[in-house]
């Protein structure tokens, strides 16, 4: 059920001439593992921010830049004003390139890492935390004890009870 919902929230999303196309395998429905850029494209896709909007540009260095300011505005934007969310490089990267582990942080306690493998990605909760984030997520963005849309609604400043 939540793979599905995942699959329809993402499917066919890029537009003609997209400036940040997202990269998909078998038809538009299934993400295609590029790595953190892709998964970045998917999000500005779902969140209507400026920075997160932003054209990658062209050299490697740049690109690295443009990822962590990125990564810094969706922390921004999902933070709560008593639950600041941050991020860092996770440990060694897990291939060459666009392909790395990414540890998010809440109130400066690692919550969990988000690897990047070629040909997928995986959420891996950092147990010693006692955060259970995996929980709010599902409670509070799938609903699923509501019928209806997700009860956390987005906006600059973080997330807001809906």
């Amino acid at each position: 059920m939540a793979h599905q919902a995942w699959s329809n929230l993402v499917s066919g999303l890029n537009r003609v001439k997209d400036p940040l196309p997202i990269t998909y395998r078998g038809g538009d429905h299934n993400l295609q593992g590029e790595g953190l850029p892709n998964m970045l494209n998917l999000i500005a896709h779902l969140l209507p921010d400026p920075v997160l909007n932003e054209p990658w540009p062209g050299t490697a260095a740049s690109r690295q830049e443009m990822a962590a300011r990125k990564l810094t505005r969706l922390c921004e934007l999902v933070s709560q004003e008593d639950r600041r969310i941050d991020w860092r490089a996770g440990g060694e990267p897990s291939a060459p390139g666009d392909f790395l582990n990414v540890e998010f942080r809440s109130g400066g306690e690692p919550a969990f890492t988000w690897k990047f493998l070629p040909g997928h990605f995986v959420l891996q909760p950092r147990e010693a935390s006692g955060i259970d984030w995996l929980k709010d997520v599902r409670d509070g963005f799938c609903g699923a004890e509501r019928a209806g849309p997700p009860a956390v609604h987005l906006q600059p400043g973080g997330p807001v009870p809906g």
